[in-house]
């Protein structure tokens, strides 16, 4: 991979920006509790995040149950947690250390975009609140597209838009998702390990560089 020539880098958000699992686990054990299920340990939850809304509350109460959801009961389970999570979801989420001093580096010299597959009515109180939307020239949610990661769609719909090609192009993920969405659009990835996914997982999947964290993506980033 040649950093060089790279002159827009997207995030993924859940995992990569923001640790958003202390929210997510109380409302998705809010969720199966409501439903009559016991709740799972916040690093049980840990691996499911990353696929979107959707998947996340199929996995729990697939757990759950031990056998496939219902189609009623996961349409009514989701609009239970993504309510409850309305509520919830700046209780306890927090920037990774060094994120608005890596931002604020990398914008010096790549334009920036975040692509995440939480659902986008979420996302902007987020940024807002944790004070980094100003980093973002595009901001693609789960449901911003007829695709979410790992389909490629978001992030070639953000390279067309910013005018750019995928070779000049990075992505920056903390799951599986963001590296195939990276290879089958043709863009290039760094995984970061202090998200949801284990270092064994990202590496069965090859990104370019491993990051411990954003201290190192900026110095491995920064000329």
């Amino acid at each position: 991979m040649q950093l060089k020539n790279k002159q827009v880098i997207f995030f993924d958000l859940d995992g990569t920006l923001i640790d958003s699992l202390p929210d997510l686990a109380t409302s998705l054990n809010a969720t199966l509790t409501h439903f009559g299920f016991e709740p799972f340990a916040i690093e049980t939850i840990r691996s499911w995040i990353g696929g979107g809304a959707i998947l996340l509350v199929q996995r729990a109460f697939e757990r759950a149950t031990n056998r496939a959801i219902d189609p009623d009961l996961q349409a009514q389970a989701l609009s239970f947690f993504l309510q409850h999570y309305e509520k919830h979801h700046l209780r306890a989420t927090t920037l990774y250390p060094h994120c608005h001093s890596t931002l604020e580096a990398l914008k010096e010299h790549y334009t920036l975009g975040l692509i995440t597959n939480k659902p986008v009515r979420f996302v902007p109180s987020i940024l807002e609140t944790l004070q980094i939307d100003r980093y973002f020239s595009i901001v693609l949610g789960g449901d911003s597209l007829e695709e979410k990661k790992p389909h490629p769609l978001p992030l070639c719909h953000a390279i067309k838009t910013l005018h750019t090609s995928a070779e000049k192009s990075l992505m920056i993920g903390d799951t599986p998702n963001d590296l195939l969405c990276a290879r089958s659009a043709g863009v290039d990835a760094i995984a970061i390990t202090h998200g949801y996914a284990t270092h064994e997982m990202l590496c069965a999947h090859n990104p370019d560089y491993l990051v411990e964290n954003l201290k190192q993506l900026q110095e491995r980033l920064c000329p």
